[in-house]
């Protein structure tokens, strides 16, 4: 019997996981489609429109890199263990937002959505910040302690800066900016 037994919890231990990627994945599906939908209904309810030039141009060149830097950076993420400091990590903290923020941008000049150019995108943006200083950065700070607030200090939180910069508290060179 103590065969079956294994096996079922294999079973379960592999249900487990292909539960948990369908919900990534659903999960994941679900903002860009509800930030999309409010944008739509917010432009046809105020009859708001904006006309990009060059709007396919514009959103291919927001799009692709906002979607590669999400993969890279998750990439980064699930392959190395611990702090993750290099890779697009070495450049902002936080570059799977960044990616995203420019992904849904470049939604927003597809669909020629003012309300989303202007108002979503913005609000969606002040709501990632919030939750990241008031959330991620904690968890990390306690996790990871000095290492983490060293790459703070040496590493901007969304706009990458890409001459290095030498940290005030070590002396180390990181990308970053410069001191003032």
């Amino acid at each position: 019997m103590p065969d079956v037994r294994e096996k079922s919890k294999e079973v379960i231990i592999e249900t487990k996981g292909t539960v948990k990627r369908f919900s990534e994945i659903i999960g994941g599906a679900t903002i860009p489609l509800a930030l999309v939908g409010l944008s739509i209904i917010m432009d046809r309810l105020f009859n708001f429109s904006i006309e990009v030039p060059h709007s396919f141009i514009l959103c291919v060149a927001l799009i692709l890199p906002g979607i590669s830097l999400m993969m890279l950076s998750k990439v980064a993420l699930e392959t190395k263990g611990g702090l993750v400091t290099d890779g697009p990590y070495a450049y902002c903290r936080n570059p799977m937002a960044l990616g995203s923020f420019a992904f849904y941008y470049g939604i927003a000049v597809l669909l020629n959505s003012f309300s989303m150019l202007f108002i979503v995108n913005p609000l969606f943006i002040l709501f990632i910040a919030a939750y990241i200083k008031l959330f991620e950065e904690k968890k990390l700070e306690r996790e990871f302690g000095k290492e983490y607030k060293r790459y703070k200090e040496m590493v901007p939180m969304f706009v990458p800066r890409w001459r290095k910069r030498k940290c005030t508290t070590t002396g180390e060179k990181s990308h970053g900016s410069y001191e003032d």
